[in-house]
């Protein structure tokens, strides 16, 4: 017999809690005067009103639907990935913790760059309600204030404030007079305007073209036509932050001139620019704006190009703090249309992270901001004369016939995403990588791998009219964002398996990630890249070129150094290397900074090979060992999970042979290990199709310019791989131990030594004493 529920329905009190009990959040009885404020003797009163629950956000529920898409979908590709596991029984990650979500961090660097989130949207307009504060009707911004400061906590206050009852106010006569922090003070006022000295209005015009052709189609931080409409209705004679812009731009346009106006003494190339840049005082008395920061961009800018990347680096890091100031780096999409004044923030905002990354991978230094503290979409792929609806009835609209201007800077901010992760995990500190290795003695290996898997699939995404091609007009702008793209490419990769290097002569066995190779190949690649970029533009230093070309020089360098190939292949690098050499003389006059690293390559070529102890290391086919490029103590503490770390496939190093010879593709096949997938997916091509060679028809172009354009057709098969060029069967098949053997690059001892020891920054004080380490090691007789 089944029991009858009974409902108890228990009841409520109508009268809601004293205002003593509500505010000291006591239980209440509700009656007049309740036995809690009869005991203690407080006033018993039921004024306060309860309040009432709002209801939720609908941003806020639409963004956690959006993160519950997105994990669902994570989830379905986990369980895709583990098809072969039973349900029931997860398959344990191979990876530690650390290196599981470094990978899932570079797998996401060449995705779009997400929205902000509902959260992150409205504190934004909150933080620009609290900069609308004005005096006589002027908008003083106030700085942009972040979660944790004092005005969001004062704001959490008022809001509070306002859902409770209304207290009686103060007596003005009883309270002291209070602060303003809008009145002016000495110390931020602005300084008094400057007495500027102009160039002549033809040189103006001229200096101009110059700048913006040159320098603004690669680092585009200002819009020409809105520039040239302030400059024409003299807009710099009475406004000092448009002055100090136009001086700046004056003085970068300057490099570019043989005008005997533009230098302080007669025939200094050195001094080009200087008598405009020096009248430019970047200080910041007061408000900072849109002008301040340009000011900042530009001098860094112009810095790089005549003190070096020290000077350029500390300069650049000070606007980036400044464009925080003003809000330039969160996302302005909330506003729905694109404003020109936000998109000009935009652009110097993000050319000053571009600068702030290159500068920092010279210097071996850490970035002024990292991408986790910003939220600004990428620029708007519009060039300047699209900005205005009159041309296309749309305002921002690229014509569809014509390649935006813009596409370059795009591509390499999503390269510069790549370079500046692997600068923060790859060189870190000790600290850094000892919470990345936890549980996983191979974490370097297995994320160099990642990095390289990250470059491929950047390289892919290049636009057509980016691609390098030899045979382009050398006044095609494209022409100079080609070559500066792609060297900034190879840097990256030479970057990214440097790590890797001195592990060889810990381990050489087939297994190990070949980067010394990889690194030679982008070396030559480089090295020939900006030889014909030198020789075609002469008077157009390669942007960031110095480090590129340098860096090149050295690795080539220290691979003649290992004298463990054949004669034709080590004439090969040595003539690379002073390919290196060439560049760098003939930019040491309009770009000064190359001036000691020439001097460096200089006397590392002159100087003899070091002294081999030991005899060569041959390639021994062994277990994988863990690879890693700064032995630390955790690396002996920490268990090994796995202790035969699997085979890693993936393509070596493929990109460059767009501007190799046949006779440098000696080591572009790779084994793949039982099981194993490579990094990325290749696609199959039929092993019998040949592409055609093409001699050279400019006497101009060196041979190995007019190879055809590479594509990735590798072929796979179950225990071996055969790598098809551009040259198509020219390469033998690979598929053999014996073969691995054979392509494993050797290496001595001695040269492994070199390369753990050599600078990893480019300051001529750690070159020195490089240079004195070699000289004390003892030559042969």
């Amino acid at each position: 017999m089944k029991r009858k529920r009974t409902t108890i329905y228990l009841k409520r009190n109508g009268k809601g809690p004293c205002d003593v009990c509500r505010r000291k959040k006591r239980r209440c009885d509700g009656e007049k005067p309740c036995s809690r404020c009869v005991k203690y003797e407080f006033h018993c009163t039921y004024q306060q009103r309860a309040l009432q629950r709002t209801a939720g956000s609908n941003s806020y529920v639409q963004s956690l639907e959006e993160r519950l898409k997105t994990v669902e979908a994570l989830l379905r590709e986990a369980q895709t990935a583990d098809g072969g596991s039973s349900a029931g029984s997860p398959t344990p990650s191979p990876h530690g913790p650390g290196v599981e979500l470094t990978i899932r961090a570079i797998r996401g660097l060449n995705n779009p760059l997400t929205m902000p989130y509902s959260g992150d949207i409205n504190f934004a307009d909150l933080s620009d309600t609290l900069q609308s504060l004005s005096i006589n009707g002027a908008n003083q911004l106030q700085g942009f204030q972040g979660k944790s400061s004092h005005a969001m906590l004062v704001k959490a206050v008022v809001d509070l404030k306002s859902h409770t009852a209304p207290t009686t106010a103060a007596s003005p006569a009883d309270m002291p007079p209070a602060s303003k922090p809008w009145s002016s003070r000495t110390w931020d006022t602005d300084p008094p305007r400057r007495n500027y000295i102009f160039p002549a209005q033809d040189l103006t015009q001229t200096l101009l073209s110059l700048y913006f052709s040159n320098i603004n189609v690669l680092l585009p931080t200002l819009h020409r036509p809105t520039f040239e409409k302030a400059l024409a209705i003299n807009q710099h004679l009475h406004d000092d932050g448009f002055a100090r812009t136009v001086l700046l731009v004056c003085a970068l346009g300057a490099r570019y001139s043989d005008d005997e106006r533009i230098y302080l003494f007669p025939g200094a190339l050195n001094t080009a620019g200087s008598v405009w840049f020096d009248q430019v005082q970047l200080t910041l008395r007061g408000q900072p704006n849109l002008y301040d920061l340009q000011c900042y961009c530009l001098a860094a800018q112009f810095l790089d190009r005549t003190s070096g990347p020290r000077a350029c680096w500390t300069t650049v890091g000070f606007g980036i703090r400044l464009a925080q100031d003003i809000s330039a780096h969160r996302s302005k999409k909330r506003i729905g249309t694109i404003l020109p004044e936000h998109e000009l923030e935009k652009r110097a905002y993000w050319v000053m992270v571009l600068i702030d990354a290159q500068c920092s991978a010279a210097l071996g230094r850490s970035l002024a901001i990292q991408s986790h503290d910003f939220d600004l979409e990428m620029p708007v792929r519009c060039d300047d004369e699209y900005w205005e609806a009159s041309v296309l009835g749309v305002a921002f609209q690229q014509s569809p016939t014509r390649p935006s201007l813009i596409d370059y800077l795009v591509c390499q901010l999503n390269l510069n995403r790549i370079l500046s992760l692997a600068l923060k995990i790859l060189y870190s500190t000790n600290r850094i990588k000892s919470l990345i290795s936890i549980g996983d003695k191979g974490w370097e290996q297995k994320l160099v791998v990642e990095f390289d898997s990250a470059l491929n699939t950047w390289f892919d995404s290049i636009p057509p009219h980016l691609h390098w091609d030899p045979a382009r007009e050398a006044t095609d702008v494209f022409f100079n964002q080609s070559a500066t793209l792609y060297c900034s490419y190879y840097l990256t990769r030479i970057l990214i398996h440097r790590p890797c290097i001195p592990a060889i002569r810990r381990s050489a066995n087939s297994n190990s990630l070949p980067s010394l190779t990889i690194c030679t190949n982008a070396a030559r690649a480089c090295s020939h890249v900006a030889e014909i970029q030198q020789k075609r533009r002469p008077c157009n230093p390669l942007l960031f070129g110095q480090t590129a070309v340098f860096t090149a020089g050295i690795v080539l360098l220290f691979n003649v150094w290992g004298e463990t190939r054949g004669r034709r292949t080590l004439d090969a690098d040595l003539t690379d290397v002073h390919r290196c050499i060439n560049v760098l003389r003939a930019q040491q006059e309009r770009c000064p900074p190359a001036k000691p690293l020439l001097e460096t390559l200089e006397q590392l070529v002159k100087m003899d090979r070091p002294q081999r102890s030991m005899g060569m290391v041959s390639p021994v086919v062994t277990p994988a060992s863990p690879l890693s490029s700064t032995p630390s103590p955790y690396d002996e503490a920490l268990p090994d999970p796995n202790p035969a770390p699997p085979t890693v496939a993936w393509p070596v190093y493929n990109p460059a042979l767009e501007t190799l010879d046949e006779n440098d593709r000696h080591m572009f096949s790779f084994h793949p290990g039982p099981g194993e997938a490579p990094a990325r997916a290749p696609r199959v091509v039929n092993p019998q199709s040949t592409a055609p060679t093409a001699s050279p028809s400019d006497p101009s172009i060196p041979p190995y310019a007019n190879i055809p354009p590479y594509t990735d057709t590798t072929t796979f098969a179950s225990g071996s791989s055969s790598y098809a060029g551009p040259l198509g069967n020219s390469l033998p098949p690979f598929n053999s131990d014996a073969d691995a053997n054979n392509l494993q690059m050797e290496m001595d001892v001695d040269m492994a030594a070199l390369w753990s020891v050599a600078p990893t920054g480019f300051e001529v004080s750690d070159w020195d004493s490089f240079l004195s380490n070699i000289n004390n090691m003892p030559r042969d007789c």
